[in-house]
């Protein structure tokens, strides 16, 4: 009987070993909260450092993508006003009515291997030449900019990478509005620009257009009417740094 009572005491009973088990698994979990509890906690101090690495790498991130943009914008833009010029001159050319071999007319440095560009007008009545599949109205001269900028014929977001565009109205009817990105290689300095700085405009037909600055302004974003009805013969807009307002410049003919 004492043999089978000691046996019964070493036996455990039904359920005592998951109890032990489930006491040694809380004994680990409660030893692991105490780890937690006893382990050493984050300064404020080091948060706040993480903090400002983090937000210094995306701020770099940042600035990296918006200057790779901003040259393959200058880039872009600069290549195709230069293409734009080849066409022009060629179209004055046939215009005048020369007969002469195209290779004896343009300058030997220039890229001639581009066929003969076709002046095309829109139901609005706008004439563009379509160069790389993109249509365009003429080059766009600010002077004390050192800028020559293409004009896109309509303006969309993708198409404001690569150069000034459209906004609204016509050179013929002295209503246009050109919009640009503020790149330092677009439209960023004209805040700057000084009344009666000189701006003019080539279009396609070679014919040149001259204004100069009349007033500058900054607007709301909401503000478009203002912006495209103005009774100016040309405007040009772009936003301020963070996208808050809009800086808009206004010309006339020089003529009047």
């Amino acid at each position: 009987m004492a043999g089978n009572q000691n046996d019964r005491e070493k036996t455990p009973e039904v359920g005592t070993h998951n109890t032990t088990t489930a006491t040694y698994c809380l004994g680990f979990r409660v030893q692991g909260v105490r780890n937690l509890k006893t382990s050493k906690k984050i300064r404020p101090g080091t948060l706040f450092i993480v903090i400002g690495v983090l937000a210094l790498v995306t701020a770099g991130g940042i600035w990296y993508y918006n200057i790779s943009e901003e040259n393959a914008a200058a880039m872009v833009s600069t290549q195709l006003a230069q293409e734009l010029y080849d066409h022009i001159y060629v179209i004055q050319i046939t215009q005048a009515g020369v007969t002469a071999p195209i290779e004896t007319i343009v300058d030997p440095e220039v890229d001639i291997h581009f066929p003969l560009p076709e002046v095309v007008e829109d139901e609005e009545g706008i004439r563009y030449i379509t160069v790389n599949e993109v249509d365009y109205i003429g080059v766009l001269s600010i002077p004390d900019l050192s800028l020559s900028l293409p004009v896109n014929r309509d303006w969309s977001y993708p198409a404001l990478r690569n150069s000034p565009c459209r906004f609204s109205g016509s050179i013929e009817e002295d209503s246009i509005v050109i919009a640009a990105h503020n790149y330092r290689s677009h439209f960023s300095a004209i805040s700057g620009l000084r009344i009666g700085a000189p701006v003019s405009f080539l279009d396609i037909e070679g014919v040149e257009h001259h204004y100069t600055v009349e007033y500058i302004q900054t607007v709301e974003p909401t503000e478009v009417v203002e912006v495209v009805h103005s009774g100016y013969d040309l405007t040009l807009f772009t936003c301020t740094y963070g996208g808050a307002a809009r800086v808009v410049v206004r010309c006339m003919r020089a003529e009047r």
